[in-house]
């Protein structure tokens, strides 16, 4: 067994040695599929070289690599280091690595990681490293740089984010197989990707194939830097539809190098005019020939998708890059279905608030009625459709289990929605009547994409197939954004999964909905007793605390709680201690709430302290429904009593969604606040006289109005005039594409969203950023 393997060699045996995405390359090229040559360094040299040799830190061989005592980010720099400088290679692996490396007969090589075939990991997990060649010049500094790239694609294996990777997926390190693939980088025309299902057919026809494209190398693709053009090819047909993308800047291979050897990415960028550049019919259904000879070729399963990464080269040929069978289920957002039953009743209409299709028994709950007080109590059967007219606080326990849900309450802003979207429920709302139109147990077709519900058949509830479609839970991984992009989170129990999705961490840590799920639905005033004291602050640390490891070096924003008298009035207890207001969203809340009943206020810093003891540095607070300055400067006095300022990456954010803040933010800024939230909801109804809770007044709900839009401008420009970060929080990034490409161009540092929206998010702001991109090189050229 030797450390090196061509492609064009491979047998089935070598699968282990050489990982999953060699070996389906090496398949593929054997196949006379356009592969370009290339060879594999084993998962035998990672071993010998890194696992057996090297001095591993303790703290990476324990069961618990996420202790609070050494920050995970530490070890991980650690193993890195140990790798790039102290890995020694055996002459057997370096001599015949460069010599194949010259053999390969290309100016520059790509190195890709490829793991272990029982092994899957979410998409750019690993890094991959480019290193330009000289045949004719062996110098030495060519070959440490070539033995250097080796090194840093093992040491990929190694960034925070990958070991709690490992450990979440119960994968020791010692047992990790990573190979290296290295073959030429392709001079590329046009560059992108290929999604093919398997299987799936609708009359009889396979369902067209979806492929996205950029102009030159696929680098401003995977950078984020463009947003590709899409097309849907119809391979039975020949047709395909198209949508333009968005890409000012193409990246080509450099055509010399001046003698250098290190360049580390030898590639040359351009900037690009606004004019699309579409695929040719021939290109269309070479891609669409190639990608079923790949199917044949890999012998996928019935209900996968093949993800092919393709280039086109300057002689107008398609070459394969990679290729990757995926579950159907893990491919983000495709409208391909297997086919429901026909439905033979009502058809309800309302709004899509989490995209997905669901089917299952309807199960009807009205808020105070006999038959669900407490809600708590209320259980739901497996795949039941929770139907309702609206979603109070404490309803959360009850509604995370359900198969999808249907709300009358029309609101987007409305707890029923937000739960839905963090926990990615397929969800209608604003279904008017639902209640007294469904009946309990009939079967319901719920379509969170179209915004419908309707009523089926019992008897053709069993041929029906399920396809529940969650952006929670799909590792779409967009390209990164210059603007930083945020998750709305609350749920503990989602922390590890939601740390997956490609953000810049927790954007807003809804302290409200977490503290339902850590006191069972009781009133947080009961732990005011000083014997219960110590248990509230153990509670909220352990709820708390899987957000930061799960995130961890990425900042969490816990935003401290805004107890509203009408929500928590539902709640066990809650009449004891919340007194009935006549407008609650201008009553007992935010921070007035610190002044009257400090106790609460400084339990959870007390928490939050403790946390930071145990080694969490990445934690931020921001405090809510902010009225005044005296308020901040009061809960700021705390907050310093407390000793969180004692951890020097500590900040203290607050809510921007009081209209008075709008004329007071400099005053603020003295006052010690370090960066703003804007709560978009709460700023909006404020400003213009609309209650979001009350149903009939839901369609006056705007946050694109001219009103809250010069809001938002002079809230976010004066922060930028400032030196102040200001964020956006709330779905109103995703309803107004216009307006957040507004957002953008005045300022805003980031946006945060729940999971659900994520994708759509990024997209929008992609191509916000692309827009002002492009008129920033207009105006260079006039």
């Amino acid at each position: 067994m030797g450390y090196l393997y061509w492609l064009d060699q491979l047998r089935p045996q070598d699968l282990p040695e050489t990982g999953n995405k060699a070996f389906n390359l090496g398949r593929l090229r054997q196949a006379d599929c356009p592969v370009p040559a290339g060879f594999v360094v084993s998962a035998l040299a990672y071993q010998e070289v890194v696992v057996d040799t090297l001095p591993w830190p303790e703290s990476l061989l324990a069961d618990q690599v996420l202790s609070p005592g050494r920050p995970l980010q530490e070890a991980a720099r650690h193993m890195r280091q140990l790798i790039e400088t102290e890995a020694s290679l055996p002459g057997a692996l370096t001599d015949p690595f460069q010599a194949a490396c010259a053999q390969l007969q290309s100016p520059v090589l790509i190195l890709r990681p490829s793991l272990g075939h029982s092994m899957a990991l979410p998409h750019g997990l690993l890094a991959a490293q480019f290193v330009t060649t000289h045949p004719q010049d062996a110098t030495k500094g060519w070959r440490e740089e070539s033995l250097m790239a080796l090194r840093r694609v093992w040491a990929s294996l190694f960034s925070a984010r990958s070991l709690f990777y490992w450990q979440h997926q119960g994968i020791a390190l010692r047992e990790l197989s990573l190979a290296v693939l290295v073959q030429p980088m392709v001079p590329a025309l046009a560059s992108g990707w290929c999604d093919s299902p398997v299987g799936l057919r609708t009359n009889g026809a396979e369902p067209p194939a979806d492929l996205w494209a950029v102009s030159g190398l696929g680098v401003a693709l995977s950078r984020g830097e463009a947003i590709p053009d899409r097309y849907r090819f119809d391979s039975g047909t020949s047709t395909a539809s198209w949508q333009p993308g968005l890409q000012a800047r193409r990246y080509t291979l450099a055509t010399e190098w001046a003698g250098s050897h290190k360049a580390e990415q030898p590639l040359r960028s351009e900037l690009l005019d606004l004019s699309p550049i579409r695929l040719e019919p021939q290109v269309l259904e070479d891609l669409g020939y190639w990608s079923r000879q790949a199917t044949a070729q890999l012998r996928l399963n019935n209900g996968s998708v093949l993800r092919l990464e393709w280039a086109l080269t300057p002689g107008k040929a398609i070459v394969l890059l990679q290729a990757d069978p995926q579950p159907a289920s893990l491919i983000a957002e495709r409208p391909y279905p297997p086919p429901f039953v026909d439905a033979a009743a009502n058809l309800l209409r309302g709004i899509g608030v989490v995209r997905g299709r669901v089917q299952g028994p309807a199960r009807i709950l009205k808020p105070g009625s006999t038959d669900d007080t407490p809600p708590l109590r209320t259980q739901l059967e497996p795949g039941e459709i929770l139907v309702t007219a609206s979603v109070p606080p404490a309803w959360l326990p009850l509604i995370r289990h359900c198969y999808g849900l249907v709300v009358e309450e029309p609101g987007l802003t409305s707890h029923g929605a937000i739960l839905a979207r963090e926990l990615g429920i397929p969800t209608v709302i604003g279904v008017s009547r639902a209640t007294e139109l469904l009946r309990g147990g009939e079967v319901l077709l719920l379509d969170g994409s179209a915004g419908t519900v309707r009523s089926l058949r019992a008897a053709d509830s069993n041929a029906a197939n399920h396809l529940a479609a969650s952006a929670a839970s799909a590792p779409a991984a967009p390209p990164p954004t210059g603007t930083g992009l945020f998750l709305n989170l609350s749920q503990s129990r989602l922390a590890a999964q939601m740390a997956h999705l490609p953000s810049s961490g927790v954007g807003l840590l809804r302290s409200e909905l977490l503290i339902l799920e850590i006191l069972n639905g009781q009133h947080p005033y009961r732990w005011l007793v000083p014997e219960r004291h110590a248990d509230l602050v153990a509670r909220l640390v352990a709820g708390i605390q899987p957000f930061l490891a799960a995130f961890e070096p990425r900042p969490v924003f816990y935003r401290s709680l805004d107890l509203r008298s009408h929500e928590f009035r539902e709640l066990i207890g809650g009449a004891e201690y919340e007194v009935l207001e006549l407008n609650p969203v201008l009553g007992w809340r935010g921070t007035a709430r610190y002044r009257d009943q400090p106790s609460l206020f400084s339990l959870e810093l007390q928490a939050l302290r403790q946390l930071q003891q145990s080694g969490y540095q990445q934690l931020r607070l921001v405090l809510p429904f902010v009225r005044s300055v005296g308020e901040f400067e009061f809960a700021r006095s705390l907050v310093v009593q407390a000793g969180l300022f004692d951890s020097p990456n500590f900040q203290l954010w607050m809510m921007a969604e009081v209209p008075a803040v709008l004329f007071t933010l400099p005053e603020f800024v003295q006052a010690g606040v370090q960066g703003i939230a804007i709560g978009s909801d709460d700023l909006t109804q404020l400003l213009l006289g609309v209650d979001r809770d009350q149903a009939r007044l839901a369609h006056l709900f705007n946050a694109n109005d001219p009103a809250v839009r010069s809001a938002l401008r002079q809230l976010v420009e004066g922060a930028r005039q400032l030196g102040l970060p200001c964020s956006l929080c709330g779905s109103v990034t995703v309803r107004y594409p216009g307006l957040l490409l507004d957002m953008v161009r005045w300022g805003i540092t980031a946006v945060s969203v729940e999971p659900a929206y994520l994708s759509t998010a990024h997209w929008a702001l992609a191509q916000a950023e692309q827009q002002l991109l492009l008129e920033a090189a207009r105006q260079q050229r006039r």
